[in-house]
């Protein structure tokens, strides 16, 4: 089962938060798959294949994640981020990029990071077509000075996702590094590119 921190933390806080109005759907969703569940609508997407990935030249400069998120007049830089597969072989991934909280693939005894991108819903690829359908997604402010409601999170409403590398086998050094341009319910943005390596963890 997979152990995502994003959506373990934001299911308490909503728990926990009073009513209040739901953020907007995303703009583009398939159904099913667990997914984001609570904090966004989840979206599974069949790859076929032996779910291995195509593109796995990746250089130093692919290796490292740089996200930019500008939402309500605010700034802030994603510095990391990691993955799980849902289904064997997989059929689509689960991505959060992190700011803040522990490096360590993440578990219920997780430090609480300050912000969580979420991507969910990316095939498997073996080029670099732009995925859009069936890609969905969140941006959790738990420091919450850039989301002050008392709900932390925010749907994305498009996220374009552009292929990069991508290598799925052996799991232990497992890697997709993905092109990201994410628009928020509130009008928020995030930009950037991303590499993400493999957490049992977060595995469905």
């Amino acid at each position: 089962m997979r152990r995502s921190l994003g959506l373990f933390l934001v299911a308490s806080v909503l728990v926990a938060c009073s009513s209040s109005s739901s953020p907007a759907p995303a703009g583009s969703s398939s159904s099913g798959g667990a997914g984001v569940d609570a904090a966004v609508d989840s979206g599974s997407v069949d790859a076929g294949g032996d779910g291995g990935g195509g593109i796995a030249a990746c250089d130093a400069a692919c290796q490292k994640t740089a996200l930019l998120l500008t939402m309500n007049g605010k700034t802030d830089t994603f510095l990391r981020a990691q993955f799980g597969t849902t289904g064997k072989p997989a059929t689509s991934l689960h991505v959060e990029a992190f700011i803040g909280g522990d490096v360590a693939c993440p578990s219920t005894g997780s430090k609480t990071p300050d912000r969580t991108a979420i991507i969910d819903g990316v095939v498997p690829f073996q080029d670099a077509t732009l995925q859009v359908d069936g890609i969905t997604g969140a941006l959790l402010d738990f420091k919450g000075d850039i989301v002050t409601t008392a709900n932390p999170s925010v749907k994305a409403t498009r996220i374009e996702v552009k292929p990069v590398a991508i290598s799925l086998t052996p799991a232990a050094s497992a890697f997709v590094a993905l092109d990201i341009t994410a628009t928020y319910a509130n009008g928020g943005t995030l930009t950037g590119h991303l590499y993400a390596t493999h957490c049992d963890s977060m595995d469905e």
